[in-house]
């Protein structure tokens, strides 16, 4: 059973026990990876409640009881979903507060924690392309073993002697991998790693290896032979939904560097986001949506006017009489 089945289900079971017709059902609006320390990798989970759209905001449950619900049936009951307790928060919530400062009807409850402010990184982006190159030299085929002596052999032999004129040529260079190789004479596949904002195009990573050729004595490399193949940008990182109302969604991802734009997928249209200035996180509103509906976006990394594989994320637009709850599990 996966595991949105599994936490709806527990929803399910808890809350139809407890409100009987007054609860309709529950769903999940996201899931999202939570480091909660250097040893500690969990999962936390933001589940949807909707209860009848008929019942009045004096009827429905407070917050406190929504909360408190979910708490003590995970501390006296087994489920199919291990809940960590102290992680449990009411997000969202239809009942209007006397909150300060605030014109919304959302209510946040938080837990009595204490939130260190960290200061947003922005992770290196890089791109691979791949250098294919025939050599005049006998094929065997231990060379398609990559544990096999033949293959570390010849791996390293490139390596040695192709390297440092990548290197000399550009320091955006972060990575030099033989991939394979295969029959007529030796077809030699490597993958070179550059920074993205810094990378070389197809034409200057050919003319360094076509330059080197006379100064390379060990092996004969057939100039003509020589290609190389553009490789996919890397996806965003932390794609997520951040936040959501009964008719927009808003959307969240880590940006890559200055010059890698965006392309979000959903409902058969495609937005196109520009490289934005600045650290720190990117966020885009998806609005004009329907209450108490999920919608997939996919979100593809743009560069050079290549496409990333993308990311896919589904997330739902809120219900009327609708609670959002977090925990960790």
């Amino acid at each position: 059973m996966d595991l949105e089945k599994k936490v709806k289900e527990t929803y399910d079971l808890i809350y139809k026990k407890k409100f009987g017709i007054l609860f309709i059902r529950s769903f999940v609006i996201a899931f999202r990876i939570s480091t909660q320390s250097a040893r500690l990798t969990t999962t936390e989970a933001e589940v949807g409640l909707e209860f009848s759209k008929t019942t009045t905001s004096e009827n429905l449950p407070k917050n406190e009881v929504v909360q408190e619900t979910l708490r003590e049936a995970i501390n006296s009951t087994t489920f199919n979903v291990t809940f960590i307790p102290n992680t449990i928060n009411i997000i969202n919530s239809p009942l209007t507060t006397t909150a300060p400062s605030t014109n919304s009807s959302i209510t946040a409850i938080t837990a009595n924690t204490t939130t260190t402010p960290t200061t947003p990184t922005t992770v290196e982006s890089t791109i691979r392309r791949r250098l294919t190159f025939r050599t005049e030299e006998t094929f065997t085929t231990d060379l398609l073993n990559l544990s096999s002596t033949a293959f570390r052999n010849r791996a390293a032999l490139l390596k040695s002697n192709l390297e440092p004129f990548y290197r000399n040529v550009f320091p955006s260079l972060r990575n030099f991998t033989v991939i394979s190789f295969s029959n007529g004479s030796i077809v030699n596949n490597i993958d070179l790693k550059f920074a993205t904002a810094s990378a070389p195009n197809e034409t200057q990573i050919v003319d360094v290896l076509v330059k080197a050729v006379s100064n390379i004595t060990v092996f004969v490399i057939d100039k003509g032979s020589i290609v190389v193949d553009v490789t996919y940008p890397e996806n965003a990182k932390g794609f997520r939904a951040s936040s959501q109302d009964e008719t927009s969604i808003t959307l969240q991802w880590n940006k890559i560097n200055n010059k890698i734009s965006f392309v979000l997928q959903f409902n058969g249209t495609e937005t196109f986001i520009s490289a934005p200035e600045g650290d720190g996180p990117v966020n885009y509103t998806v609005s004009s949506l329907s209450p108490g509906t999920n919608y997939t976006f996919t979100l593809f990394s743009v560069f050079d006017n290549i496409r990333s594989r993308g990311v896919q994320l589904t997330a739902a637009t809120a219900s009327k009489n609708a609670y959002a709850s977090i925990f960790y599990i």
